[in-house]
């Protein structure tokens, strides 16, 4: 999101929490809405009344039906996390007559040049201080496995491992 901001978007943030409503808020979220909350799709689109072009999707088998029903024409979904690993059933007439792409993005399998252009805009996100300070829990390079494990159970913030 901290990055979608810098580079110029208007963020319509999801969340589970209060808590988490309060670092979406503080991480510049222009709209912040529960998805616990009944009429999330409709809460969205009060925010985007003509869709959303852009959505990055961490849960995208649970999440699809909603993603399409807050997509704009010509929408982006990319989803980079599983919740689980469940399948996703792409309903595919409603994704192929407003022509919405969905994209997955893995890291380690990015192109070479993709790689570099992110590490370059990340490291200049930092540079001019537009990552804004969130929860923080840092691991040393030795306890990996324990700053994946606090992913895997849903820790709020960002988790950094500290490489000497």
């Amino acid at each position: 999101m901290e990055l979608a901001k810098w580079a110029g978007a208007r963020v319509i943030a999801t969340v589970s929490s209060p808590a988490k409503s309060r670092i979406a808020q503080a991480a510049g979220a222009d709209a912040v809405v529960d998805r616990r909350e009944p009429d999330v799709a409709q809460r969205i689109r009060s925010h985007a009344p003509e869709g959303v072009d852009r959505i990055v999707e961490v849960a995208i088998a649970a999440n699809i039906g909603l993603d399409l029903a807050v997509a704009a024409p010509h929408a982006v979904v990319a989803s980079y996390a599983s919740d689980g690993g469940a399948d996703a059933v792409v309903p595919i007439r409603r994704c192929m007559v407003p022509n919405i792409g969905i994209r997955f993005v893995l890291v380690y399998t990015m192109p070479p040049d993709a790689v570099r252009a992110a590490i370059t805009d990340v490291t200049e996100a930092l540079r001019v201080g537009a990552l804004t300070t969130l929860p923080l829990h840092r691991f040393p390079l030795d306890r990996t496995a324990d700053a994946h494990d606090a992913v895997e159970k849903g820790v709020t913030g960002k988790v950094l491992i500290d490489v000497p």
